[in-house]
């Protein structure tokens, strides 16, 4: 089969088909009908394969291997049932592989992973690291028998030992795979990674749809264009309550004092009633008694108005008879800017009184702090648009303060400057320090001060 890869050259055809052809009737005008008529031919198929080749033709020929990519979603919104459902789906299709196929396994939450890679062998039922699809049942067991060793009277020593590990280990998988979160995009796109070029593809996706990561629309879209075939189950509705916080829409920045609104999606399985508690920056805000409905419901605040700064909201829904209870949480946060905002923090009061003039002069608010005011943590740092430290002494901040510092600036695009001094370079210069992390310089200087005489 033939494709292509820029297929919007062709486009081109049309005004250059017209051009040709009033090329050929003007330059042709001499020339016998049959002459002209070959000379404008010729001409259009070179043009033609000009526009063939830059549209990047690529010929796909038939493959007898077949890869079929099982995609398990074993996040913590996918219920013990349906995973054994999944698992079992997964087991029986693999216990009779022809000669021409192979299969491999991913599972995911927030991440995935390759939990087998390709091979014609089936996937057995007792591997140990099949022991993870089934972690929340796993988890439960491990805490029942490591409580049991640790209430009797005489526990035995390498029993509770091994029930510790097992349930570590349990405990680290659900960490690496941040099994609260679900990006099926992610998933996807490993399975995608994982299919030989030479092979047909094949695509098995079990996931109960309640992605909170990722575009999966645009996943779904390159595997189509690779020709890669999508299988999607879903398991059966669960027959108990089920309330799902599924986010908080609001704008990420607005302008201080205008109005936004703020929307809280809420998806239930079934009808019933609900409490909707709103927080913001941790002080509860608004509370709501509702009724759900079957499918997705909303929660609207209108025209909220907020001064200048960083504000956290989360949402929190209570429902009697809800059987899960970890994903009724829903955070976001929104930007309030006003004029840019400056925190400055130095060791001499007064030393960069000339800096602030001409900060202020291009109109930016420069807050001044002493050394003993430096910042603790990130949502302190959250409030301004830049902190400059002016030789400043490491020792003026706390535990941990350096390490906001650097989410500040890598991850929340906070700007930095660190004015030099001979507190400042001397901190600058020490490696092991982690307050030298966001600056993108190298700072050296002798460890040794010499004054003149």
């Amino acid at each position: 089969m033939l494709k292509f890869e820029n297929p919007q050259f062709f486009l081109w055809a049309i005004p250059l088909a017209a051009l040709l052809l009033f090329w050929s009737w003007k330059s042709y005008a001499g020339l016998g009908r049959g002459r002209r008529y070959l000379a404008t031919g010729l001409r259009g198929l070179g043009l033609l394969a000009i526009l063939a080749g830059l549209a990047r033709p690529v010929l796909f020929l038939p493959a007898e291997d077949e890869a079929v990519i099982y995609v398990l979603d074993i996040s913590d919104s996918t219920e013990d049932s349906a995973l054994e459902h999944s698992l079992a789906h997964v087991l029986d299709a693999t216990s009779d592989l022809e000669r021409h196929q192979s299969s491999a396994l991913v599972v995911f939450a927030g991440q995935p992973k390759v939990q087998r890679t390709l091979d014609t062998t089936p996937i057995e039922p007792k591997e140990q690291s099949l022991e993870g699809i089934l972690h929340r049942r796993n988890r439960t067991k491990f805490q029942s028998a490591l409580q049991t060793l640790e209430t009797a009277e005489t526990p035995d020593a390498g029993a509770l030992k091994t029930a510790q590990d097992n349930l570590e280990r349990i405990e680290k998988w659900r960490q690496n795979l941040q099994i609260e979160r679900t990006d099926t995009a992610a998933a996807l796109r490993l399975a995608r990674s994982l299919i030989p070029v030479e092979a047909r593809g094949r695509l098995v996706l079990f996931t109960d749809g309640n992605h909170n990561r990722g575009q999966v629309g645009r996943e779904l879209r390159a595997l189509r264009e690779s020709g890669i075939t999508v299988n999607t189950h879903t398991p059966p509705p669960s027959e108990h309550l089920e309330v799902l916080a599924q986010a908080i829409e609001m704008p990420a920045e607005v302008h201080v004092k205008q109005p936004f609104n703020l929307t809280v999606h809420i998806v239930a399985n079934q009808p019933t009633s609900a409490n909707v508690t709103l927080f913001r920056n941790g002080f509860r805000i608004a509370n709501r008694e509702m009724e759900l409905k079957k499918g997705t419901n909303q929660l609207r605040m209108e025209r909220l108005t907020l001064d200048e700064g960083y504000y956290s909201y989360e949402a929190l829904v209570e429902a009697k008879g809800d059987t899960r209870l970890e994903n009724n949480a829903v955070r976001g946060a929104v930007k309030v800017a006003g004029k840019p905002k400056v925190l400055l923090v130095e060791r001499q009061p007064g030393a960069s009184r000339y800096l602030i003039e001409a900060l202020e002069s291009q109109g930016l608010s420069v807050e001044e702090r002493p050394a003993a005011g430096a910042p603790t943590d990130l949502r302190d740092l959250l409030n301004y648009d830049a902190l400059v430290l002016s030789d400043l002494p490491s020792e003026h901040f706390r535990p941990g303060a350096m390490e906001a510092v650097k989410t500040y600036v890598r991850e929340m695009g906070g700007g930095l400057i660190m004015i030099g001094g001979e507190k400042a370079s001397a901190w600058a210069a020490t490696t092991a320090r982690p307050s030298r992390t966001p600056c993108p310089c190298a700072c050296r200087s002798k460890r040794t001060l010499k004054s003149p005489t």
